[in-house]
């Protein structure tokens, strides 16, 4: 009599999940879409309790949490673990896959996410995400829904996936660069005229549609580079890029996480602040004003940049676009930093 505590997984079943998965390998180029398709087969093939997939950031040495399901994605999202902590970050430092029994016995296990979600984990499978020998993260599977311990034999499956995955991902990322690279500038690493056109054109179509935006208030600033041209002559062209360079930084910092930043080309750049209420326009406005007053020079004999704010609706983009340019030279041709209040 068959043992009704090891799953069935039988040839048809596998059949199945390799087949899905190897049509994700080409049915998007989105890296999100990727990720949620290949986990959706894992989820009805496993059918764990909790799974998640965690990417690693080169930069910190950290895993952090891309997606989760069985505990709620706000309480993981800002959980990041490092290479020698947990079970994922084990296995991303070993690149070697793991399956745990008993996890509360285990050395390498960290009770920092059940103690955010109150999850309590008692067996996990946990394998790399591998391309060319660079780890690019973990997909770890968390308690069967049975009770039951998971198997070697199921261990040896979610490799095979995570190597699919790995493709698909590798793909996905590479298609995105690509993307982000027609839409930034070389130089300064922020978006270029043509993202801005893109933006313009997509905020039309939702007038256009009549799609009612959330708090459609936006406040944008045009800011030229004084004397460049000089600087350039002067002290060269790399000192003219470190200005720039040194500017799209701090224009940059003065934007938050749906704001945007753009050298429109040459000395010129624009920032635009969405998402605002009407009643926090003039604070901010204020508030930024100071901000880029302050703003000094990596080169002493250069001074700075001119600049001119203007606030609307959002559906006014394009017109408050140009009406900031206007201010800004406008400023320009009286020596001024910025437009007048």
């Amino acid at each position: 009599m068959a043992d009704k505590k090891i799953p069935p997984h039988s040839a048809s079943h596998l059949q199945v999940l390799f087949t899905e998965t190897a049509k994700i390998l080409t049915s998007s180029l989105k890296v999100s879409e990727v990720i949620n398709a290949l986990m959706q087969q894992v989820q009805l093939f496993f059918k764990p309790k909790n799974w998640s997939v965690l990417r690693l950031d080169p930069n910190k040495q950290e895993l952090y949490f891309v997606l989760s399901k069985g505990i709620k994605g706000n309480l993981v999202k800002n959980i990041r673990l490092k290479l020698d902590e947990g079970i994922a970050g084990y296995v991303a430092t070993t690149g070697k896959a793991k399956i745990v029994m008993n996890a509360q016995l285990d050395p390498h296990f960290s009770k920092k996410v059940d103690e955010v979600s109150g999850f309590k984990t008692r067996s996990i499978i946990a394998v790399p995400i591998i391309f060319q020998g660079v780890v690019l993260g973990v997909i770890e599977l968390l308690n069967t829904h049975d009770s039951r311990l998971f198997t070697k034999r199921e261990l040896s499956i979610l490799h095979t996936i995570a190597d699919f995955f790995a493709i698909a991902l590798t793909n996905a990322m590479r298609y995105e660069k690509i993307l982000k690279l027609a839409d930034t500038d070389s130089l300064t690493g922020l978006y270029n005229r043509a993202y801005l056109d893109k933006l313009i054109f997509i905020n039309k179509e939702k007038i256009k549609n009549k799609r009612k935006a959330i708090n459609p208030y936006v406040i944008v600033v045009f800011a030229d580079v004084n004397k460049l041209k000089k600087t350039n002559d002067k002290y060269g062209h790399q000192a003219g890029d470190k200005i720039l360079c040194e500017t799209a930084k701090y224009l940059q910092a003065c934007c938050r996480l749906n704001d945007y930043a753009f050298r429109i080309g040459g000395d010129e750049f624009l920032i635009i602040l969405t998402h605002l209420k009407k009643i926090d326009v003039p604070k901010l406005i204020k508030r930024l004003r100071a901000r880029l007053l302050n703003h000094v020079s990596p080169i002493k004999s250069a001074q700075g940049f001119s600049f001119g704010i203007t606030h609307g609706l959002k559906k006014d983009l394009e017109q408050l676009i140009k009406d900031a340019d206007t201010a800004m030279y406008s400023a320009k041709k009286r020596g001024l930093s910025c437009s007048p209040d």
